[in-house]
């Protein structure tokens, strides 16, 4: 069959407007579909905040059937737990005051035949001075036989023994006993090998101090 120009042209007409409508149509659905799919994401979202919202909610109406007092205590309790939050210490508050949580303490050391190295009282070595301090008063205590092998896995150890406690007054009047963390002491000189001496140090530590200030 001969084809003429004039037919040929319309022929090639026809089918590049066959093309773009085939194009139109599939970018159409393509488009149609990535709509879809967003507005999909758009209610997930929206239900997951609701639930958020309703958790929230939840936990609001059970908070609020508690007492005044009650829901005081909870703000005191986490406010006072981080108080005096410090890397490396652990900080247990008192039920005694510093001479008397010291003395406890002195005396348990003896009992257990721990060697009492010195007591420092910040606060007349601040009189001294003619300052005011709050009482403050620090215990060095320990026990070669405990001390000895944890210099054995890191010498530079050493620098933090003997054991100190802190034993002091904050401004409110509440009196706190903290210590070094054995823990963050192995991890500051890479003692990594007398897993069991720590573990020994930090239940004898947490032991002292709670008999002292309980």
């Amino acid at each position: 069959m001969k084809i003429y120009p004039k037919e040929s042209a319309m022929n090639t007409i026809a089918i590049t407007r066959s093309l773009s409508e085939n194009r139109n149509r599939t970018e159409g659905k393509l488009g149609l579909g990535l709509f879809f799919a967003f507005f999909r994401r758009i209610i997930t979202l929206f239900d997951e905040k609701k639930r958020k919202i309703a958790q929230i909610q939840l936990f609001c109406n059970r908070l609020s059937i508690l007492g005044q007092a009650t829901k005081l205590s909870l703000i005191l309790l986490v406010v006072s737990s981080s108080l005096f939050a410090a890397d490396g210490m652990i900080t247990i508050k008192s039920k005694h005051s510093v001479n008397e949580t010291v003395s406890r303490f002195q005396q348990l050391l003896e009992k257990k035949g721990m060697t009492l190295f010195a007591t420092i009282n910040h606060q007349k070595g601040a009189e001294n001075t003619a300052q005011k301090l709050r009482p403050t008063t620090v215990v060095i205590f320990g026990n070669p036989k405990v001390g000895t092998p944890l210099m054995h896995c890191s010498q530079t150890i050493a620098i933090d023994l003997p054991q100190k406690a802190l034993i002091f007054e904050d401004a409110t009047g509440d009196v706190w006993y903290a210590y070094n963390d054995p823990s963050y002491l192995a991890s500051r000189h890479g003692v990594s090998e007398c897993g069991k001496v720590l573990a020994k140090i930090k239940g004898a530590l947490a032991n002292f101090a709670k008999a002292a200030t309980q």
